[in-house]
């Protein structure tokens, strides 16, 4: 079984899982708000510790 955690990622890999993600969230059941807000909050955490 493979097994990787977020910190075995390097930066650009990082970045680029971001990316994908950001555009990801405006097709997220809207009615969902509560996972919407809490996927953009880690983001915003990803972006900050990247100095994004």
């Amino acid at each position: 079984m493979f097994a990787c955690s977020i910190l075995d990622l390097t930066e650009p890999q990082l970045r680029r899982l971001i990316a994908a993600a950001e555009a990801g969230l405006p097709q997220l059941d809207a009615a969902d708000d509560e996972t919407v807000a809490e996927l953009a909050a880690i983001l915003a955490q990803a972006r900050e510790a990247l100095g994004a």
